[in-house]
C-alpha cells in the first residue's frame, strides 16, 4: 500500500485531483483483490469453513471486480490509465518488499 500511496501523492502533485483519485482507487482495488484472493485460497485449502462454496465466491469476486472497474470508468469518476498505474503499484510493492533485508527475529 505504501507504493500505491506514494504513486497517488505523486499523481496529485504532478497531475490533478482526478488522477490522484484514480491512482488511489486502483491501489485500493488491487489491495482488496489480493486480500480476497488470499481468503478464497485459504477457504479452498480447507483452512476456513469447508461448507462455504469458495469456488463460487471466487467467481463472484471476479465478476464484482470487473463490474466495479467498469462502473468506475464508465461513470467518469476515474481515468483509466492512472487507475491501472495504481493497480500496478501492488506488484511493485510486493517486489520491493521481497528485496528488503529480512527482519531479525527476537529469541
Amino acid at each position: 500500500m505504501l507504493v500505491g500511496a506514494t504513486a497517488a501523492l505523486l499523481a496529485g502533485i504532478f497531475a490533478d485531483f482526478r488522477s490522484m483519485l484514480s491512482v488511489s482507487a486502483g491501489a485500493l482495488l488491487a489491495f482488496l483483490h489480493l486480500w480476497f484472493i488470499a481468503l478464497v485460497v485459504r477457504g479452498r485449502m480447507g483452512q476456513l469453513n469447508p461448507n462455504v462454496p469458495w469456488g463460487l465466491i471466487g467467481v463472484l469476486k471476479f465478476a464484482l471486480l470487473f463490474g466495479l472497474l467498469y462502473g468506475l470508468v464508465k461513470s467518469d469518476w476515474v481515468a483509466l490509465l492512472p487507475m491501472f498505474i495504481g493497480y500496478g503499484a501492488l506488484p511493485l510493492g510486493i517486489v520491493a518488499a521481497q528485496m528488503s533485508p529480512p527482519l531479525k527475529q527476537e529469541t
